[in-house]
């Protein structure tokens, strides 16, 4: 049976830590192990309620207890996943060493800051985290082409969720204003988010974050 301990590299931050790297790793050069990291530490310090769970000192905390158990020979304990993950990352370097060597970067790359976005712009995996709301909302209601304008998507969309509108167009619309803040003008748009967001544009924002507001004032507005 596998130990409530080598459960906790399964998923969480070691495992996202560990993609990341294995992913600038394999890119040949086009991928910067630094940038994904500044990334995810920006991931987490951007989010109040991932701080709150999870801060950074937390991960790295974790990736040192993942080296200390390498490093007494329980890596055969691990998950076997995680044992494959972690020899791709650490590419020929002992295992253990790399992960402390991974927590001690990380840990210097906090010191820093979190980098602005104009200066690090936003990778595909960080903006499908940054933007769930928005990436779900094209699956589910412009892709299939059942509507012929946003408008419509749109209506159809709050339709189907009426009355519980808060659980779902209130971060929608939160995501559209905060993509309209980072990205206020096409160009930034198109470079950045609609590269994997396709349908995203500040018109088509806009309108969303229009048509959500009039919704929840009409009928979720308080009336004297």
């Amino acid at each position: 049976m596998q130990s409530h301990t080598a459960s906790l590299f399964n998923a969480g931050p070691v495992k996202r830590i560990l993609d990341l790297a294995v992913k600038a790793q394999e890119s040949s050069g086009t991928i910067l192990l630094d940038d994904e990291l500044r990334r995810f530490i920006r991931t987490v310090e951007n989010d109040s309620s991932t701080q709150w769970v999870c801060p950074i000192y937390t991960a790295t905390a974790l990736l040192d207890l993942a080296g200390d158990a390498i490093d007494s020979g329980a890596i055969e304990s691990m998950p076997p996943d995680f044992q494959k993950t972690v020899s791709r990352a650490a590419a020929g370097m002992n295992c253990g060493e790399y992960l402390h060597t991974m927590a001690g970067m990380i840990r210097l790359l906090d010191q820093e800051g979190v980098p602005d976005y104009s200066e690090l712009p936003m990778a595909p995996w960080e903006m499908r985290v940054r933007f769930p709301g928005l990436k779900g909302f094209g699956v589910n209601w412009i892709y299939d082409g059942d509507y012929s304008s946003l408008a419509e998507s749109t209506a159809a969309a709050i339709a189907s969720e009426h009355p519980l509108c808060d659980e779902f167009l209130s971060p929608l619309a939160a995501e559209a204003q905060a993509a309209l803040v980072l990205f206020p003008d096409p160009r930034s748009m198109q470079l950045s988010l609609a590269r994997e967001i396709e349908w995203v544009s500040v018109s088509s924002l806009r309108e969303l974050v229009t048509r959500i507001n009039e919704h929840m004032l009409e009928e979720h507005g308080h009336r004297s």
